[in-house]
């Protein structure tokens, strides 16, 4: 399919058919990507009301990438936990006892 370039301001635009835009899900915002052949269009990912959703892929794709990445312990996080630190913490949900006793 060809498409003309339209004048936008000081720009240049292409104006998507409405079946195409129905067809790949198109909504108010869309992904950019430049690739030695052009130029590719997907629909912009929307965050997910779910915050942690896809991370179990993306774990699983650095797993992949570097398998040993997750055998090498990073001293600086294991020293930033101290066990002093607990005792403020109630796990029940309970008022904490100084907190309430002020």
């Amino acid at each position: 399919m060809e498409l003309s370039l339209t004048n936008i301001g000081n720009s240049k635009g292409v104006i998507l058919p409405k079946t195409l835009i129905r067809q790949f899900g198109f909504k108010d915002q869309i992904h950019v990507e430049l690739t030695d052949r052009g130029i590719v269009l997907t629909p912009a990912v929307v965050p997910s009301a779910h915050p942690r959703a896809g991370w179990a892929e993306q774990i699983e794709k650095a797993i992949a990438a570097d398998p040993q990445a997750l055998e090498v312990e990073d001293p600086e996080w294991l020293e930033v936990w101290d066990d002093d630190v607990t005792e403020d913490w109630t796990w029940d949900g309970a008022p904490d006892e100084k907190a309430t006793s002020k």
